[in-house]
C-alpha cells in the first residue's frame, strides 16, 4: 500500500514537472514602444547630465581664471598705490620740515650759517656757508 502510494505520488510529481510549459507572458506592441521611449529617454538624460558636467567644470576654470586675474591686478594696483603714497609721504615730510624751519620754497637743506640751498646734491650744498645742517631732499 505504501509503496502504490509512493509510485503515485512519484508519477504525479513527474508529470507535472515535465508537463508545465514554461510561462511566457506576450508583450504588447504598446508596451514595447513605451519601453523603447524609455530607453531613449534614459540615454538622452544621461548625455544631457554629462554635458552639464562638463559645462559646469569649464566654469569653474573661468571661476578660477578670473579670480587669478583679479588678485594680480590688485597686486599691481597695490604696488602702485603704495609706491606713489611712499613719494607723497616722502614729499609731505619734506613739506613739513621746510614749514617748521621756514625754508623759502624750492630749499632743498639749511646750511650751518642759517642760510638755505638749492642745491641739487647734498654734496653741492652750502659749500661756502659752513655745511648742511639740515636735508630737505
Amino acid at each position: 500500500m505504501i509503496g502504490s502510494r509512493l509510485f503515485s505520488t512519484v508519477c504525479v510529481a513527474t508529470a507535472l514537472a515535465f508537463a508545465v510549459p514554461a510561462v511566457v507572458v506576450p508583450v504588447s506592441a504598446a508596451q514595447s514602444e513605451e519601453a523603447a521611449k524609455a530607453k531613449s529617454s534614459l540615454k538622452k538624460a544621461k548625455t544631457a547630465t554629462k554635458k552639464a558636467g562638463h559645462k559646469t567644470a569649464e566654469a569653474g576654470k573661468a571661476v578660477g581664471e578670473a579670480g587669478k586675474d583679479v588678485g594680480v591686478a590688485t597686486k599691481e594696483g597695490t604696488k602702485g598705490a603704495v609706491k606713489k603714497g611712499a613719494e607723497e609721504t616722502k614729499e609731505g615730510a619734506q613739506a613739513t620740515q621746510r614749514a617748521l624751519s621756514d625754508a623759502p620754497k624750492g630749499s632743498t637743506g639749511k646750511c650751518k650759517d642759517g642760510t638755505f640751498s638749492t642745491a641739487a646734491t647734498r654734496t653741492a650744498a652750502c659749500t661756502d656757508h659752513g655745511g648742511v645742517s639740515e636735508w630737505y631732499k
